[in-house]
């Protein structure tokens, strides 16, 4: 006489339990990176058990990926070390980057068109993508990198103030020497300068004022768009630009 009964768990676990003149249980639980089975018998008195694990190891882009087995086409999505990004796989969520800025999909169909996409919004203030989604056709059992060109720049609000401590007027023109850009003052003499340095230079015409401020950045390590100043202009010698 055999019994045979599955019992289905939470969290991908399943328990099997067989019982014939040998008494035979086995818990299988299948995870983003493996398939765990477990399996403990008693047969005539003597105990014995195993485990058994299957997966895969993807290497690609620097990166050692644990995933599990793949029978298909898959994808590394790169985002170019930005940690936390959501990535969509025809507009469901599969997932965040890791701190790598990377997340393994074992999943796609091979020869086929399949849509990959992140979530824009989830990345840093200071962040620039070409694009959000990618068509991806992988060959069977292989792979490819769904690469999203991430780039971070350098760039803050400046409050800009006249000699006389008052905010410079909206229209003002506002010279960057470190790039040769020009910009103008807005309301609140709120002025946005971008590829910053680490030292930075404006010189600023405002009707009969020319002058000029100086000012040190560094790039918050939380990838917001900072707000320097108020600065005080100081009035140079020479002509308005």
């Amino acid at each position: 006489m055999r019994r045979d009964r599955l019992i289905m768990m939470a969290d991908g676990v399943g328990v099997r339990r067989q019982e014939t003149q040998a008494r035979c249980h086995s818990v299988r639980r299948r995870c983003n990176t493996s398939a765990v089975t477990a399996l403990a018998q008693n047969i005539a008195g003597r105990t014995s058990a195993s485990v058994d694990v299957t997966g895969a190891i993807v290497l690609m882009d620097h990166s050692v990926e644990p995933s599990r087995r793949i029978d298909d086409g898959f994808a590394l999505v790169s985002t170019d070390g930005v940690a936390g990004i959501p990535v969509l796989h025809e507009n469901r969520v599969i997932g965040t980057t890791d701190s790598g800025g990377h997340l393994l999909i074992p999943d796609l169909n091979a020869y086929q068109h399949n849509q990959v996409n992140i979530d824009s919004m989830k990345l840093p203030a200071d962040a620039r993508i070409a694009t959000t989604a990618l068509d991806l056709v992988p060959q069977a059992q292989s792979g490819v990198l769904a690469q999203f060109g991430v780039t971070r720049y350098s760039a803050a609000s400046v409050i800009l103030h006249g000699p006389d401590g008052k905010v410079l007027p909206p229209g003002a023109r506002v010279h960057y020497e470190e790039s040769g850009q020009d910009t103008i003052v807005g309301y609140d003499g709120l002025t946005f300068i971008d590829t910053l340095q680490r030292d930075n230079h404006l010189v600023i015409d405002s009707g009969a004022l020319h002058c000029g401020v100086d000012f040190a950045y560094e790039r918050p390590s939380d990838g917001s768009l900072p707000t320097i100043g108020p600065l005080t202009c100081r009035p140079q010698a020479g002509e308005a630009r």
